[in-house]
């Protein structure tokens, strides 16, 4: 095993999932101690209100290159303004070379301390950072969104925004991709940092844009979409029940586009069809993205019943039998991919529901898209049989 170069060594180690048994093996020889650290130390769960008795932060004092070996940090904030001081100094301070950063308040009762903001957003500035997650806070300060652009990819849930501070902090942005969802308000809270007047627009180098639509979205959506409009290649939309008109302004760029659909949703019945406004919003989709090449449908089927017996579908418009003859709309489209799963989590019975209804999901898209049928652009796949 000696013998074997070091590369193999790391390759082989680098495959091992189980922390216990790479503790055993940093203990074979000297040549599998870093290797074996690095997979230990690389993802760090900081649980502030455990911080008293978590052994890796006193590992890091005492070792200070293990530290070195963190990439994907996540920490869940303190329940109390006291703890902050605790988790400055034992985390922020001494790792410094996380690519993926994760921030988790669902058991803040306050506002994040100014002294505490002021580390993160110092923090943040590290140019090792490609990802972050901001996970529900309650009124951030809005120099904590302004600086998060400095990241390339940036996923923000269930954040509200201290809309009377300020938040005016010189920055070159670096944002590329941005996963917004929440209520309403907290997503317009959001926008209205990300679209304040500034010589250097935060959004301007935006190329992908996850949003969830709704009625009640139309108000943070547009403005974001028509802002990001001169850059956005890929765009996610999460219209869960489609149950009002989705409307997309002129995006001349966007070359993927992918809907999540939710389906039955307060239904007891045993058929499932495609939402009514389906047909109308793709129809209104052609004009507004006259680039794009694929598009993923992601519907999620809820409630998931054993004795499914039929998927109503009515033929959507732009698929009619005309598509391909005549090509009027959609002219550069390649592919189209159509994945069903669950909304939740299976059972070993849901799972053999799910192959049943799988089958039936691949005969009603093929009846509402006759013109893609045996063009090789339509794919249908599930969650338990990829790309069947």
């Amino acid at each position: 095993m000696t013998c074997l170069p070091q590369e193999l060594l790391d390759t082989i180690i680098d495959e091992i999932q189980d922390t216990s048994t790479l503790q055993s093996c940093a203990l074979v020889a000297t040549s599998f101690v870093a290797p074996c650290q690095r997979k230990i130390f690389r993802m760090l769960y900081f649980h502030a209100v455990k911080k008293a008795t978590s052994p890796r932060p006193k590992a890091f004092t005492e070792s200070p290159h293990l530290a070195a070996y963190v990439r994907d940090l996540t920490i869940e904030l303190p329940r109390a303004a006291s703890e902050w001081v605790v988790l400055d100094l034992e985390v922020l301070r001494l790792v410094h070379n996380v690519e993926r950063l994760v921030l988790d308040g669902r058991y803040m009762g306050y506002e994040i301390p100014r002294g505490a903001a002021s580390a993160l957003l110092d923090y943040l500035g590290r140019p090792s950072l490609r990802r972050l997650h901001l996970m529900n806070l309650r009124r951030a300060p809005s120099a904590l969104i302004v600086a998060a652009t400095l990241i390339p990819t940036v996923s923000l849930s269930n954040v509200t925004v201290d809309s009377d501070e300020d938040g005016s902090v010189a920055t070159q942005p670096r944002l590329r991709h941005l996963a917004l969802s929440g209520a309403g308000g907290m997503v317009l809270s959001v926008c209205n940092v990300l679209l304040k007047p500034r010589t250097l627009p935060l959004t301007q180098y935006i190329e992908r844009l996850e949003l969830r639509m709704n009625a009640h979205s139309r108000e943070s959506d547009q403005p974001l979409l028509a802002a990001c409009a001169t850059t956005l290649q890929y765009l996610v939309l999460d219209v869960g029940a489609l149950d009002a008109p989705i409307t997309i302004p002129h995006l001349p760029l966007v070359h993927r586009l992918e809907i999540k659909i939710l389906v039955g949703e307060n239904t007891n019945t045993t058929n499932r069809r495609f939402p009514p406004l389906l047909s109308s919003t793709l129809s209104q989709m052609t004009t507004s993205l006259p680039l794009v090449e694929h598009i993923t449908f992601s519907f999620a089927v809820m409630p998931l019943l054993s004795d499914i017996s039929e998927w109503d579908a009515e033929p959507l418009t732009i698929f009619g039998p005309s598509f391909l003859a005549e090509r009027r709309e959609l002219r550069h489209l390649r592919q189209v991919h159509c994945r069903v799963s669950p909304a939740f989590e299976l059972s070993s019975d849901g799972a053999h529901s799910m192959r049943t209804l799988f089958g039936i999901f691949v005969k009603a898209v093929e009846k509402s898209m006759p013109a893609l049928e045996g063009t090789g652009i339509l794919t249908c796949y599930s969650h338990i049989d990829p790309l069947s």
